[in-house]
């Protein structure tokens, strides 16, 4: 019989869904940004689940220089329509938060 041959080509695409990284930080305050550089940490450490390193923004921690004790760090998870939901510590002013990745903001 006949014999044909063929090639056969896939694409892969991964998703990465890991916003883990070293956002700068700015400020609003009275309706104004304020002149601050700020770097917070987050960091991945289950499913869903990411380290802040401060939830204010570096307000008092790095811009004030009051050191690390005046950082407001915690946990917080991301569902599936990609709202950062608060689970540890307390929350300093009761604004909720949302994840965008274009472009990456937090």
């Amino acid at each position: 019989g006949d014999v044909f041959y063929s090639d056969v080509q896939r694409t892969v695409v991964v998703y990465n869904d890991d916003i883990t990284g070293v956002y700068e930080a700015s400020v609003s305050r009275d309706g104004s940004v304020m002149p601050i550089v700020a770097d917070i940490l987050i960091v991945k450490v289950g499913d869903i689940r990411y380290t802040i390193s401060d939830w204010i923004g570096g307000w008092y921690d790095q811009y004030y220089e009051y050191g690390s004790r005046y950082a407001f760090a915690g946990t917080m998870e991301i569902d599936a329509n990609n709202n950062l939901i608060h689970k540890s510590h307390s929350d300093p002013w009761g604004y909720d938060g949302s994840f965008s990745d274009s472009p990456a903001a937090v």
